[in-house]
């Protein structure tokens, strides 16, 4: 493949050889073609002076002066009395700018036939078909500048990986609070906070009822913990969206024979496993086995483009990712801290707090 890449770089130099000699040819003619001119002005302006040793006779001029050739100004002259010298030499110049236009156009001819053999040339290697191993290089290529562009993007993979680790850690967290807190529900402690704030002193003092703020407070600790676990859950919830949203922009990539970032659990790969499995993937020529030893080019170009297709794709779903941002993150390690850290009432806080909470109290008038 690079042979044949080589040739056609040369192929191309010499092209471009041909292209600035010719513009050289170009530009010599447009000179003496200057030059033809100024001879012409000179011999319209001799054959408008009269010379005064010597008798000048008149000729017919069969056609305008300006549509004179240099053959046919050299006619007109023999007719007149100039002198011989100036004869020969116009007649040597015009001699030296047919010979000089006679070249040019054989240049020229010349650099078209040379023009159009580079043409054919390029063409020929074009159709020329070419075996299975450079075909195999191509493949090569190709998965190598795909491994470069997936070990930049592993910063964002990391990225995912973390969010995963936390909403794993949330999860945990929250199981273990929601057994603890399945004994002690919001729905209680918010009814036992609405049945107090609803009293007077006077009431709570017929009712019998001392130690109220101790109450509330028992009760405002319950519900600030289910608040707590909620944000938690909200939060994880958020960002497990934001993860399988990531994993389904990869799915048919993956499909398509790219390999798959993550184990079978769902673990990202280690970037020492994952490049295995990229020279894996690139050194499998199985494909190629039941092709014939000659491949055209329409041939190849089809064969490639399955891959080009799968490194194109990967290129636009990473530019279409958004950008990285740890704040949501670090908002939910925060939440789960603060949830951790949260004091429930003891057993028999709870238990005072539930008796307002599961009893329908009539509230004295």
């Amino acid at each position: 493949m690079m042979e044949y890449k080589g040739k056609a770089v040369e192929l191309q130099e010499e092209k471009c050889r041909w292209e600035v000699e010719r513009e050289e040819l170009l530009s010599q003619i447009s000179v003496l073609k200057k030059d033809q001119n100024d001879e012409k002005e000179i011999m319209e302006e001799l054959m408008s002076q009269t010379p005064t040793d010597e008798d000048l006779s008149i000729v017919k001029i069969d056609k305008p002066l300006d549509n004179f050739s240099a053959d046919d100004l050299l006619v007109s002259m023999s007719q007149v009395s100039l002198k011989d010298e100036e004869i020969r030499e116009l007649t040597t110049e015009n001699e030296k700018v047919k010979a000089e236009l006679i070249k040019m156009s054989e240049s020229k001819r010349q650099i078209l036939q040379e023009k159009n053999q580079l043409q054919k040339k390029l063409e020929e290697l074009k159709e020329k078909c070419i075996g299975k191993v450079p075909l195999q290089g191509a493949k090569h290529i190709i998965w190598d500048t795909l491994t470069i562009e997936i070990t930049k993007f592993r910063h964002y993979l990391s990225f995912i990986d973390d969010l995963c680790t936390v909403t794993e850690l949330a999860q945990q967290k929250l199981k273990l609070v929601n057994e603890h807190m399945a004994r002690r529900p919001l729905s209680t402690a918010q009814n036992t906070l609405n049945f107090l704030n609803s009293l007077s002193y006077q009431k709570l003092h017929d009712m019998g009822i001392k130690d109220r703020i101790s109450i509330v407070l028992s009760a405002k600790k319950i519900i600030q913990k289910h608040q707590l676990m909620k944000t938690v859950q909200d939060k994880s919830d958020e960002l497990v969206v934001q993860v399988k949203e990531f994993r389904q922009e990869f799915r048919e990539l993956f499909e398509d024979g790219l390999p798959s970032f993550w184990d079978e659990e769902g673990r990202l790969c280690s970037l020492e496993h994952y490049h295995q499995l990229l020279v894996r993937d690139r050194m499998d020529h199985s494909k190629f086995n039941s092709m014939e030893k000659s491949l055209s080019g329409q041939t190849i170009v089809d064969i490639l483009a399955e891959y080009f297709k799968v490194l194109q794709k990967f290129t636009v779903i990473r530019a279409r990712l958004p950008k990285k941002s740890y704040e949501t993150y670090m908002e939910l390690e925060v939440t789960i801290r603060e949830m951790m850290e949260c004091d429930t009432p003891s057993s028999e806080q709870w238990k005072a707090v539930e008796r307002f909470g599961k009893t329908k109290y009539i509230v004295p008038s």
